[in-house]
């Protein structure tokens, strides 16, 4: 295995004129080590600086992990970009990530098993897509049902609650294990779903007997609750579905639609802050051999530096609106908010499914619901407790005074410091 590359220390805010962020949704990588690389050795203290950490990398040998995204290089991968960057920067060169992207290496449903098997080294595996496989991952992806879903405190709100979570669940950490995986960012989640149309629809007349593509259990009964009928498409096929009329409107998120040129065969967009849907996560996680075969320091580093991963994240996710907006604005579209009754309906859907959750893992929800409570007043704090609803993230963004690298280094010190590697 061998592991080079990493990202740079900065952090910086999202600005009006960013270019764009979407949803990061796999990166890959096969590592192999150096000879003279093994797990163990001398490590650092928590809080140590850029300068000192190049130092302690000058008695390591070079490191090489590839890594996969999903996306072309640009819009969809700034957070990974950035992470690895830092790794680089922070490890003085030691750490090199060789970055694959479009799937170019692994298809986006094997990344977990390439995890597993030592292909790859970092990567997002699809869990939400495998529920069988991942159980307790779908419990967990469920309580993002949890804390608000407007745009701006949803994003923030469920990064900093949920991650915690996450880490200190024993089910998830176990079911990663049994997978040959080690989870490095559990829940990522680029903003709510979305109802993708050719034509306007927000009650639950324009919804009956309509085809709706959609992926996961959840967002399937999402769609029934409506009264539509389902159609299981992989994303790669919704453009075409669209447009030769096999489905009328796709549910997702914004990222991939924003770039996929959806929105010019189904540019009106429908959602609402009030309905508490599932956000299907991206979670980002490292082959289990990978990990436990590096040096101590370099756990440290991949660990310490995910405060960059969030705060890459933050910006990625809001910048992804303002790309959508843009891109539904070119394409005549609107968006538009969910009726009452499709808002009603898509709720009981969302607590039957909470419900079930709760009578399997009680505990887990009551984590949940207390990360929650105490996310609100973190989010907040750093400018995100507040925000438009879609369609509007553009002209507020304009004046917005957002710290995500703040937040970002509150969730770390959170949820990541006390399970630091020592």
């Amino acid at each position: 295995m061998t592991i080079d590359k990493g990202i740079g220390a900065s952090r910086r805010r999202v600005f009006p004129g960013a270019a764009c962020l979407a949803l990061v949704l796999s990166a890959s990588a096969c590592a192999e080590h150096t000879a003279g690389n093994t797990s163990g050795g001398a490590g650092v203290e928590s809080g140590t600086s850029q300068q000192e950490y190049v130092k302690a990398f000058e008695a390591v040998a070079p490191i090489t992990l590839e890594a996969q995204s999903a996306q072309p290089q640009g819009t969809g991968t700034k957070s990974f970009d950035d992470y690895f960057a830092a790794l680089e920067d922070w490890s003085g060169g030691k750490v090199t990530i060789n970055h694959a992207y479009s799937s170019s290496r692994v298809e986006a449903t094997d990344v977990d098993a390439a995890l597993g098997d030592g292909r790859l080294d970092i990567a997002v595996p699809l869990t939400m897509l495998k529920p069988q496989e991942y159980p307790r991952t779908r419990q967990f992806n469920i309580l993002s049902t949890i804390p608000t879903n407007a745009i701006v405190p949803g994003t923030a709100g469920k990064a900093a609650s949920l991650q915690k979570v996450g880490l200190n669940d024993d089910g998830l950490g176990e079911e990663y294990e049994r997978a040959g995986m080690k989870s490095l960012m559990p829940f990522q989640g680029a903003t709510g779903p979305r109802l993708f149309c050719t034509e306007e629809r927000t009650d639950l007349d324009d919804f009956a007997g309509v085809s709706i593509a959609a992926q996961g259990i959840e967002h399937s009964e999402m769609v029934e609750a409506l009264g539509a009928s389902h159609v299981s498409l992989p994303f790669t096929e919704y453009y075409e579905a669209l447009q030769r009329g096999v489905v009328d409107c796709v549910y997702s998120g914004v990222g991939s639609v924003a770039t996929s040129g959806i929105l010019d065969v189904a540019p009106f967009t429908t959602d609402s802050a009030d309905a508490n849907v599932t956000w299907n996560s991206a979670p980002i996680a490292m082959s289990a051999d990978t990990w436990d075969a590096l040096p101590l320091v370099a756990q440290q580093l991949l660990w310490d530096r995910v405060d960059v991963l969030i705060a890459s994240a933050l910006e990625q996710n809001l910048d992804q609106n303002l790309v959508y907006e843009a891109a539904l604005a070119e394409a005549g579209g609107s968006a538009l908010q969910l009726a009452d009754d499709a808002v009603e309906a898509m709720n009981r859907a969302a607590a039957a499914q909470l419900a079930r959750v709760e009578g399997e893992s009680p505990e887990l929800v009551e984590q949940a619901q207390s990360a929650a409570r105490e996310s609100q007043d973190l989010v907040a704090e750093y400018g995100f407790g507040d925000g438009p609803e879609s369609g509007a993230v553009t002209a507020w963004f304009e004046s917005a005074d957002l710290d995500p690298a703040g937040l970002a280094r509150a969730v770390y010190e959170s949820a990541y410091l006390p399970l630091r590697p020592e």
